[in-house]
C-alpha cells in the first residue's frame, strides 16, 4: 500500500511538533536540520556531477540521533543502511564488503554517519542488517 504522504511531505507538515516523547524532550528537529546541513555540504563538495555516495551507513548507538539521522539521510535523498555500533570485527568485515563504507571518515560531529555504496534506487531505501541464524549479514530493503 503506497504511504498517503511522502517523506518530505510528513516532515514539512509535521516539522517542529512534538513528535518524539520520552522520560524528557529531545531537540530532533534542531538534529534533523544539522546532519541534513552536513550532509548537503558533503554532496555539495563533490567535484563530480554524480554523488560521492549512493548510501549513508548509520552506526549511532542513541535511538534519537539515530532517528535523526535516519531521516536527515532520507531527506537528503539517500538510502540508508543500519548498523549495529556493538558488532564485532566478523560482522564490520561482511558489512564493509557489501558496503564499502568509508569508516576512516565519519560524516558531521556525531561520528557515526558514513558514506557507503548501494545499488542506486528510485526512492532511498531503509537496509535493516539481517544475519538469520547463518550467521551472514544481508539487508532487508524497506521503503519509506
Amino acid at each position: 500500500m503506497k504511504p498517503q504522504f511522502s517523506l518530505d511531505e510528513t516532515l514539512r507538515r509535521r516539522w517542529g511538533q512534538p513528535w518524539i516523547w520520552g522520560a524528557e524532550a529531545w531537540p530532533i528537529w534542531p538534529t534533523i536540520a544539522d546532519i541534513s546541513q552536513e550532509l548537503e555540504h558533503y554532496v555539495a563538495q563533490s567535484p563530480s556531477m554524480e554523488r560521492p555516495a549512493t548510501a549513508m551507513l548509520v552506526q549511532e548507538a542513541d535511538p534519537g540521533r539515530c532517528l535523526a539521522a535516519v531521516l536527515a539521510a532520507w531527506r537528503t535523498g539517500f538510502t540508508v543502511a543500519l548498523a549495529n555500533p556493538q558488532w564485532g570485527q566478523r560482522e564490520w568485515q561482511q558489512v564493509d564488503d557489501l558496503l564499502q563504507p568509508d569508516r576512516s571518515q565519519p560524516l558531521g560531529a556525531g561520528g557515526s554517519l558514513y558514506a557507503a555504496q548501494v545499488p542506486p534506487t528510485a526512492t532511498p531505501e531503509l537496509l535493516i542488517a539481517t544475519g538469520g541464524s547463518g550467521g551472514q549479514i544481508k539487508f532487508a530493503r524497506h521503503t519509506w
